[in-house]
C-alpha cells in the first residue's frame, strides 16, 4: 500500500509538512467539527445513545489520525478497541457516514493547506486510510444479514435468525427465557465454531448454568420483552459483548413488533373506520338531493369526528372565492351571510391546493378578525372538498366549539375520508340529470334574470352587479328573488349550481 511516508525530494517534505498541520488543526478545531457532525447525526435521525457514541469515536479519531502516517493498520486496531469500549450498538449506515466524514475533513482540509498541490497523492492516502476503517468497523454494526444457506432451511426460525445476524464470533451458547417464578427456556442455541455456525439444542441440561448467567451481576443479559429476556455465553477477554447486546436490540425489535402484529391495533383502527364509514355512506344513499347531502355531510362529519361545530362553504374557482351554504350547531343564517375571496383571506388558495385536511392550532393568522371575534374562532380543521380530478368544491370548517384542541392521527383519517366520500355524493347530485325530466321551458329565466345568475357566478355582489347593468340595488334583489323562486333554490349558490349543471350560464 502505498502511503506518504518516506518524503524524499522537496516537495515531498513540503507535503509532509503540510500534513502534520492539517493533523494538529484537526485537534485544534475538533469544537467546530463536532458541532457540525452532531447537526449531521440529528438531520440523519441518528438516536442520542448512538449520537454520543460516535460523538466520542469522532473526538478520538481526530486526535489519533497521525498514527496513520506510520500504519494504518495500528489505527485500525485501535478504533476496533475503542468501539468495543464505547459499547454502543451503531448501525452500518451509521459506522459509514462517520469514516465518509473524517475523509471530507480531511481531504479538504489538506487541499486548503497545499493549495492542491500533491492532492492526488494525499487524497489517495485518505481514502486508503478511510476505507480500511470501513472494512474492519462495519462488522461492528448490525443491520447486514449474511445468504443463508440451503441447510439452513431445516433450523428453527430462531437458530436461522443467529445464522443470518451473527455467523462469526466467539460464543458458548444464546438463549431465550421467560422469567419469572420458574425459569423457562423458551430458545437455546450453541454455536459450533469449526462449522462456524449456531445449531439448535436442548437447554434444559444447562438450566441451572443459564439462570446463573441471567442473576449474575454483569451477566450477558438482556429484557427483550415483557418477561423475555436473552442470556448468552461467551468465552472471557473476546470482545463479544458489544455484538450481543445489538443482537439483544433486534430481538427487542422483532418481540415488539410480534406483539404489535399479535393485538392488530392496526385492523381494529381499521374496523373503527370502516364503521363510521359505513354509517355516513348510508346517510349519503338516503340523500335524495344536494341539499340532503350537503346537510349529512355537516351532521355526520362533524358527528362521527366527534367536533362540536361545522361549516360548509361552495367555492367558486373563476372568482376564487367561497360563500357559506350550511352549517351543524351554528346559525345557518350566519354562514350563508359569509362571502368572501381570497384577496381578503389569501390562505383559501393555499389550503384548498394542499388537498388534505389542514389542522391550523391558532387561526388569528389566517382568518379576519372580525369572524374569529364573531364565531369564538381558536382551533380548526379545515378540509378542502375535491373532485377525483381535484377541482375544488368547497371547503368544510370544523371546531370544538371555540375551544383549543388537537386532532388524533386516527380523526384526521376519519375526516379525510369521509370528505372523500362528501364530494363524491356531491358531484353525483350536482351534475346528474333526472331519468325524467319534468317538461319545463328549455331557460325558465328570463335574459335579464340569466344575466344576474351569470354576473352572481362570476363572484359579483349586489351593488357590483347594479353598476355593471345600470340598474339598482332593489331591482336586482328582486331579479334574485325571482331567480330562486323559479329555481327552487334556497340561496345563491344553489341557484349558481343549478344554472350550470343546466348549462343555463357558465
Amino acid at each position: 500500500m502505498v502511503r506518504p511516508t518516506a518524503f524524499m525530494t522537496d516537495d515531498e517534505r513540503a507535503l509532509r509538512r503540510a500534513v502534520d498541520r492539517v493533523l494538529q488543526t484537526l485537534c485544534t478545531q475538533e469544537p467546530e467539527w463536532q458541532a457540525n457532525w452532531q447537526l449531521r447525526l440529528v438531520h440523519a435521525g441518528v438516536p442520542d445513545a448512538a449520537r454520543a457514541g460516535l460523538q466520542r469515536l469522532l473526538r478520538f479519531l481526530l486526535r489519533n489520525m497521525d498514527v496513520a502516517l506510520d500504519s494504518e493498520s495500528t489505527l485500525t486496531e485501535s478504533v476496533l478497541q475503542e468501539l468495543r469500549q464505547i459499547a454502543v450498538p451503531f448501525t452500518a449506515a451509521e459506522l459509514c457516514l462517520l469514516t465518509a466524514y473524517i475523509e471530507e475533513i480531511c481531504s479538504t482540509q489538506l487541499w486548503q493547506a497545499t493549495e492542491g498541490k500533491g492532492m492526488d497523492t494525499l487524497h489517495r492516502w485518505v481514502h486508503i486510510v478511510c476505507t480500511e476503517l470501513a472494512q474492519a468497523a462495519l462488522p461492528h454494526g448490525y443491520g447486514a444479514t449474511s445468504v443463508l444457506q440451503g441447510r439452513d432451511a431445516w433450523d428453527t426460525p430462531f437458530v436461522r435468525w443467529l445464522n443470518a445476524v451473527c455467523p462469526t464470533g466467539s460464543w458458548h451458547w444464546f438463549a431465550v427465557i421467560q422469567s419469572g417464578p420458574e425459569l423457562s427456556i423458551l430458545e437455546f442455541a450453541t454455536y459450533q465454531r469449526a462449522e462456524r455456525r449456531w445449531l439448535a439444542a436442548a437447554g434444559q441440561d444447562l438450566a441451572d448454568e443459564i439462570r446463573r448467567e441471567h442473576e449474575r451481576e454483569g451477566g450477558l443479559t438482556a429484557p427483550v420483552g415483557d418477561n423475555l429476556h436473552a442470556v448468552a455465553s461467551v468465552p472471557a477477554g473476546t470482545g463479544t459483548e458489544p455484538e450481543f447486546w445489538r443482537m439483544a436490540i433486534t430481538l427487542r425489535c422483532a418481540a415488539d413488533f410480534g406483539a404489535f402484529r399479535q393485538t392488530s391495533p392496526r385492523r381494529m383502527e381499521q374496523s373503527w373506520l370502516n364503521e363510521r364509514l359505513l354509517a355516513f355512506d348510508a346517510q349519503l344513499l338516503r340523500a335524495t338531493d344536494v341539499t340532503a347531502v350537503v346537510s349529512a355531510v355537516v351532521e355526520q362529519i362533524c358527528q362521527q369526528g366527534e367536533f362540536e361545530r361545522s361549516a360548509l362553504f361552495i367555492y367558486n374557482p373563476l372568482t376564487q372565492s367561497v360563500e357559506g351554504i350550511h352549517g351543524h350547531h351554528v346559525v345557518v343564517d350566519e354562514i350563508q351571510r359569509i362571502r368572501e375571496t381570497a384577496r381578503i383571506i389569501p390562505a383559501i388558495q393555499s389550503l384548498i391546493k394542499y388537498g388534505k385536511p389542514v389542522f391550523l392550532k391558532d387561526v388569528g393568522a389566517v382568518l379576519p378578525v372580525s369572524y374569529i371575534e364573531h364565531f369564538g374562532l381558536t382551533s380548526l380543521l379545515v378540509c378542502p372538498v375535491l373532485t377525483d380530478d381535484c377541482r375544488p368544491l368547497g371547503i368544510l370548517l370544523l371546531d370544538q366549539g371555540g375551544a383549543p384542541f388537537h386532532p388524533t392521527p386516527r380523526t384526521m383519517a376519519l375526516v379525510n375520508a369521509m370528505v372523500a366520500r362528501a364530494a363524491l355524493a356531491l358531484v353525483a347530485h350536482m351534475y346528474r340529470r333526472p331519468h325524467a325530466p319534468k317538461p319545463a321551458l328549455s331557460v325558465p329565466l328570463t335574459q335579464r334574470e340569466q344575466d344576474i345568475l351569470q354576473l352572481i357566478a362570476n363572484g359579483l355582489d349586489t351593488k357590483e352587479i347594479g353598476k355593471t347593468l345600470h340598474i339598482s340595488d332593489y331591482t336586482v334583489t328582486e331579479h334574485v328573488s325571482s331567480i330562486l323562486r323559479k329555481l327552487q333554490a334556497r340561496n345563491r349558490a344553489e341557484a349558481v349550481a343549478k344554472a350550470l349543471r343546466e348549462q343555463w350560464i357558465r
